[in-house]
C-alpha cells in the first residue's frame, strides 16, 4: 500500500491528478485487504480529495475528504473540508448568475409590485440579486418593498449594498434616508440626505425630505 500511496504522491507532484487518483485508489485496496492502518488509508483518501480539489471536483473532493475522516479525525482535513465546501458554494453562485434571468425576475418583481403584493416582490428581487448580485438596482428595488413591508432594518441592509457597488446612487440615499426617517432616526436621516443633496443640488426629492425631516426634528 505505502508503495502505491508514494508514486500516487509523486504523481501529485508531477500535477498528473488522475494518476495520482488512480494510484491512491489503489494504494486503498490493498490497504482494506491487508487492513493497513487507519492512518495510512485516511492518508490516501486525503490525497484523492486534494486531487479532486486541484480538478475542480468539489463535490468529489468532500466525499473523499468526508471518507478520510472517518478513517481518522484530522483537523487539517476537517479544515480542508470546510474550504471545499465553501468553494463549492462560491461556484454555485457563480454558476447560477444570469443577468438575463436576473432582468426578467426583476420586471416580474415590478409587476407584483405594482399590484400591492410585497412579499412576492420581495421574493422576484432577491431571485434578481442572486442572479446578478453586482445589479444595484435590484438592491434598491428590493428596499422599497421591505420598507413597504415595514422591514426597515432589511431594507437599510439593501440600500447600503447598493451604494458599495455605486457610492454615487442618488436613489439609494433618498431610500435609505427616508428608511432612518421612518425609524426616527432623524439626524442619520438628515446626514444621508445631506449626501446625496451633494451629488445632485437640484433634486426636489432631497430637499422634500430634508424639510419633512428638519419639522419632525423641531
Amino acid at each position: 500500500m505505502i508503495y502505491m500511496s508514494n508514486i500516487g504522491a509523486c504523481y501529485y507532484e508531477l500535477k498528473n491528478y488522475e494518476m495520482a487518483i488512480e494510484s491512491c485508489l489503489r494504494a486503498i485496496d490493498i490497504g482494506t485487504e491487508n487492513r493497513a492502518e487507519y492512518k495510512l488509508k485516511a492518508k490516501a483518501l486525503r490525497r484523492v480529495g486534494d486531487s479532486y480539489r486541484k480538478l475542480q471536483n468539489f463535490e468529489q473532493a468532500i466525499v473523499y475528504y468526508n471518507k478520510s475522516l472517518v478513517e481518522e479525525n484530522n483537523k487539517q482535513v476537517s479544515d480542508l473540508l470546510k474550504g471545499t465546501q465553501k468553494e463549492l458554494d462560491e461556484k454555485a453562485k457563480k454558476d447560477y448568475i444570469n443577468p438575463e434571468l436576473s432582468e426578467k425576475a426583476r420586471l416580474e418583481g415590478n409587476e407584483f409590485f405594482k399590484k400591492g403584493d410585497y412579499p412576492e416582490a420581495v421574493k422576484k428581487y432577491s431571485e434578481a440579486i442572486k442572479r446578478n448580485p453586482e445589479d444595484k438596482t435590484n438592491y434598491s428595488n428590493r428596499a422599497t418593498a421591505y420598507t413597504k413591508l415595514g422591514a426597515i432594518p432589511e431594507a437599510i441592509k439593501d440600500c447600503e449594498k447598493a451604494l458599495e457597488i455605486d457610492p454615487k446612487f442618488v436613489k439609494a440615499y433618498i431610500k435609505k434616508a427616508y428608511a432612518l426617517f421612518l425609524m426616527k432616526d432623524y439626524y442619520k436621516a438628515l446626514e444621508t440626505y445631506q449626501i446625496a443633496l451633494d451629488i445632485e443640488p437640484e433634486n426636489k426629492e432631497i430637499e422634500n425630505g430634508i424639510k419633512a425631516t428638519v419639522e419632525k426634528n423641531e
